[in-house]
Order: C-alpha cells, then structure tokens, then sequence
C-alpha cells in the first residue's frame, strides 16, 4: 500500500514521492504540459528530477522542436551542482546498432530493432547535456526491457527510460521493468537502483590543453612566432641552471601559447564542437538571459522566437560538427591502410 505525495501536471505527467522524500521536497514546477520538475534535499546535496512525457514519433517536426527548445530551457535553470535525473515517457526506440559515436550516452544493450528519429533527437539531447540514458547499459532479457505494450498485446517497445548526468553514472546499480505491477496503464513500471558514494577528495584542477588547431590560422601562426621570439630574446640564461633553464623554456612557450592561442574550451568530450558552434552557443546564451529577464511580455516573446531559432541552428551545427569529426577520424583510420609497403 502506497503513503505519499503526488506533484502532478494538467497533461497528467506526474512525479510520486514517499512521505520521507516528501519532507525534504524543495520545490517542484509545472513546465507548460509535457514537462515537470522537482527539487529534492538528500544526505549528499540536492538532486533534481526532470519527468517527461515526450510527443509521439509521428508528431509533426515542429511540435518535437518545441518539446526539445522546451526541455532545453528547462535544464539550463537547474543548478549546475545538482544530480540531475532524467525520466519519462520519451516515445523513442534506440537501436543498438546505433552506439557508434554514441559510446559515452548508450549502452550496448538497447533493445529497440531499429532507431526512430524520436531516437536520434533524445540521444542528441543527452550527448549535448551530458546524460547517459540508463537502460542501455543493463543486460536483461527483453521482457525486464520493453517499458510498452500496444492495445493488442503483440507489440512491445523501449520507449521510457531513465537517466542521469554522466558524472553520477556510476550510481545507476540497474534499471529494469517490472510487469507485475498493476498500474492500469499500457506502460510498465520501470524501476531503477540508485546508490550513491562518498564525495572523493577533488584533484587539483588540470588546465585544458592549447587548441594547436587554431595555428592552422596564418594569422594566429605569425603572432605566435613574433611574441615567442621577443620572449626568447629578452630571456637571461647565463647564470642560470639547465634545470632553471628549461622551467623558464617551458614557461615562455606555455604563457605565450595560452595567451596568443588560448586554450580548447569545454570537457574533451566536446573536443568535435567547432568554434563557431560554440559561438552559437555563447549568442544562445546571451539571448536566454535577455529573455528571462526582460523588463516586458512583447520583449520576453521576442528573446523566446529569437532563442527558438537560435536552438535551430545550434543543433544544425551540432551535428554538422560530429559529422565532421567522424568523417576526420575515418580517415585517420584509413590513412595507414593506404600506405604503400
């Protein structure tokens, strides 16, 4: 018998919470009619639940846009610090053909026979915002995975799914269905185990690598060259030490590189996104604050047509990108191959 607290929205999208979750409930918001949140205080910090209930497969592509533009803006307010769970209904099938450039956001035992274009946009969401979609990476057999079962009971699909942010993957112990439970609904309850460890002992903060890519720029290239050699020629070595010499060789390359050339921007996962995608991303950014804060509804409804289109292009370029980045890697592959012995 269930004691607790249901947060539900108008569409009927819901989060349950116990009576013992319920005392540490921050907060909890409706996000137009697909999307709800709740913000949850745990022993290790805050923790947000993110509950979708995304448009059908054969939804016209604008309305999935909308739903994406949606649950974007939504993210971006969470607190960076939260663990961030990602659940729902998101009507997706995920083949597991398709892990290819995908290793760090599917796993090897998604159970759909093929990948629907709902798939690529919930594994493009999840890519870009750093979720690892959680059934994916739990081998069972297929009736512990199929979340959905069609009116005449012939048919059944992976479409519901739980994730969470990359940095807490390790938490997820397993994620399965459960066909017993009797819910009156032509969706299983799907259950997840969560353990989460002890907060480690930070590292010291390694700075990011010199984006070398942009000496490919005669520009970039010709300043380098001419700050490196005033640097070398007002250097002292004479009563210095090979060691002192070489801290100080090392010093001038590295201050000259990280001021002339500057350092990649992002994790290295995001090695493959482009200069200009990330500018994109900057001027998407910029338009979201404007629109939040702006003083006026006609304002506020110009900043959100302005950032729906801006979230157009950043995806076009996203992709463009990757694209890109798989082409250079496969021809890094074949390079050697079409090397004369």
């Amino acid at each position: 018998m269930y004691s607790g607290k249901e947060l539900e929205h108008t569409s009927g999208v819901a989060i349950i919470v116990t009576r013992k979750a319920e005392k540490g409930l921050l907060s909890w918001t409706p996000h137009r009619d697909r999307i709800i949140t709740a913000r949850i205080l745990t022993a290790h910090g805050k923790t947000t639940v993110i509950m979708c209930y995304a448009p059908t497969n054969v939804t016209s592509d604008e309305d999935k846009d909308f739903f994406y533009d949606e649950l974007q803006n939504v993210y971006d307010q969470i607190p960076k610090h939260d663990l961030k769970l990602l659940i729902g209904d998101f009507n997706a099938q995920i083949s597991p053909n398709s892990r290819t450039g995908w290793e760090n956001t599917i796993g090897s035992f998604a159970s759909g026979s093929d990948t629907t274009d709902n798939g690529i946009r919930f594994m493009s969401f999840c890519n870009v915002n750093n979720f690892v979609i959680s059934n994916t990476f739990f081998k069972h057999k297929d009736i512990h995975k199929k979340t959905w079962i069609s009116p005449d009971g012939n048919t059944t699909n992976e479409i519901d799914y739980i994730c969470i942010n990359s940095r807490w993957k390790s938490a997820i112990q397993d994620v399965r269905t459960l066909r017993g439970a009797d819910v009156n609904s032509d969706h299983y309850l799907v259950r997840a185990k969560i353990k989460i460890k002890l907060k480690k002992i930070e590292k010291s903060k390694i700075s990011p690598p010199i984006d070398i890519q942009k000496l490919k720029n005669d520009t970039i290239a010709t300043q380098f060259k001419i700050e490196l050699t005033n640097r070398f020629t007002s250097l002292e070595i004479e009563n210095s030490n090979i060691d002192d010499q070489w801290d100080n060789f090392k010093k001038i390359i590295m201050d000259t590189a990280g001021s002339v050339i500057g350092r990649k921007r992002g994790r290295p996962s995001e090695d493959w996104i482009s200069t200009e995608t990330w500018k994109l991303i900057d001027h998407r950014k910029k338009i979201r604050i404007e629109r939040d804060s702006a003083s006026n509804d006609q304002l506020r409804e110009q900043r959100t047509i302005e950032h729906r289109g801006i979230q157009k292009q950043v995806r076009k370029a996203c992709r463009r990108d990757k694209d890109n980045w798989f082409q250079m890697k496969i021809n890094q592959a074949e390079d050697p191959a079409n090397l004369e012995i």
